[in-house]
């Protein structure tokens, strides 16, 4: 059985103590975040989708502009997870790795040091203490910067040039 590392345990549920959590896709640890729910009395706090498609993820997050995502990671790319999150104005708190701050500025959220649970902790709670300030000033220049659509567009035309 995968274990949450002891330096992320508490904090995870300390976090869960103070404000309710839906916790979003499955994998090896979500047995382990069940597990320390259960063993923190906390299962009236939280609730797990486990593994969903893009398409319910993006009703989720429309159903949910006044939450945030937290994505605490030691590695990223760009993760789409956090475009979809920006582009609809959803707070964001992650991990500053990889491509994530290219996302955000401190309108859209929070970036915390990976393997700081203590800074993740503080920032979750800081966003739960100020939840009703204004997010996403650069909601549009995501969704636009990175659409789909436009961005193929931009290939063809390119490709077709040459």
């Amino acid at each position: 059985l995968l274990r949450l590392p002891r330096p992320l345990r508490e904090p995870f549920l300390a976090a869960l103590r103070q404000q309710p959590a839906l916790i979003v896709g499955g994998g090896p640890r979500e047995v382990v975040l069940r597990r320390l729910t259960a063993e923190g009395g906390l299962q009236d706090r939280v609730s797990f989708t486990g593994a969903l498609p893009p398409a319910q993820v993006l009703e989720l997050l429309e159903r949910n502009r006044g939450s945030a995502v937290v994505l605490p990671s030691l590695s990223e790319g760009i993760p789409v997870s956090l475009m979809e999150a920006v582009a609809r104005g959803i707070h964001v708190i992650a991990s500053d790795v990889g491509g994530v701050a290219e996302l955000m500025g401190p309108a859209e959220g929070t970036l915390v040091p990976p393997r700081d649970p203590d800074r993740l902790r503080l920032a979750i709670q800081d966003w739960w203490q100020n939840r009703g300030a204004k997010v996403g000033s650069r909601a549009e220049i995501v969704a636009d910067h990175f659409c789909l659509s436009k961005n193929v567009a931009t290939l063809v035309r390119w490709f077709g040039e040459s």
